[in-house]
């Protein structure tokens, strides 16, 4: 890539992650007059317009992306993220599995296949999608704990509960699974275990993480991180 469009692409990408939206357009309508008919410039136009709220025009610059270049993993992705936000999820899988298929080490794609499969209710389905996204980057908390998420809906607490240590283990700060954690000890009626102490102060540090880490820090990380492909994290 063009080391100036590679520039006012990272300036763009720095931009969005601290939700300064309107310097980050700035920058990428620089780069689309250079580029117009870049894909990667293209797709990132696209996610501005998500953190912007405006799905039409996300969906044209993502249309226009893979129209571009038709094998632009991320690009894919991001439609398939779209579509099932939109609700349309038989096209989002169908897109999803394209995504997987042109970049086997996309971790974001079974992700969130795995969360729109668990929107149409179908959890057992979701549980290997989870499996694989972990499998490409072992790390991915998020992955454990819509996986966790899955195990619980099907009842499957033991492995719950395996899954969301698992994701805290990981991300020491992540609430969301702090959250689910109790609500599955919650479930087992575990309220006399030891463990539910362990839980409770690891859950107050979670909330409390974010202040001593500072929110443009926390946003920032997040945002670099999605800006990859819009992972989502399932409703817990």
């Amino acid at each position: 890539m063009n080391p100036q469009i590679q520039f006012l692409l990272e300036k763009a990408i720095q931009s969005i992650s601290v939700s300064s939206f309107d310097t980050a357009k700035l920058y990428l309508n620089q780069a689309i007059k250079l580029a117009p008919k870049n894909s990667e410039v293209n797709r990132l136009v696209g996610v501005l317009a998500v953190f912007r709220g405006d799905q039409n025009e996300a969906m044209q610059y993502f249309d226009k992306a893979i129209d571009l270049n038709p094998r632009n993993s991320n690009a894919i992705t991001n439609k398939a993220n779209l579509l099932s936000e939109l609700g349309k999820f038989e096209e989002a899988i169908q897109f999803f599995h394209k995504a997987m298929e042109f970049d086997k080490n996309n971790f974001e794609a079974p992700n969130n296949l795995g969360n729109t499969l668990q929107d149409l209710k179908r959890f057992d389905e979701a549980i290997p999608w989870y499996e694989k996204a972990i499998q490409i980057r072992p790390n991915y908390a998020e992955a454990y704990s819509n996986l966790g998420n899955a195990f619980n809906e099907l009842k499957r607490y033991e492995k719950a509960i395996t899954s969301y240590e698992k994701a805290i283990q990981l991300k020491p700060s992540y609430a969301d699974a702090y959250s689910n954690l109790g609500n599955t000890y919650h479930e087992l009626k575990r309220f006399d275990d030891g463990s539910i102490n362990a839980w409770l102060e690891g859950y107050i540090f979670s909330l409390s993480g974010p202040i001593y880490a500072g929110s443009n820090e926390v946003q920032r990380n997040i945002t670099a991180e999605r800006l990859l492909g819009l992972p989502r994290v399932g409703a817990g």
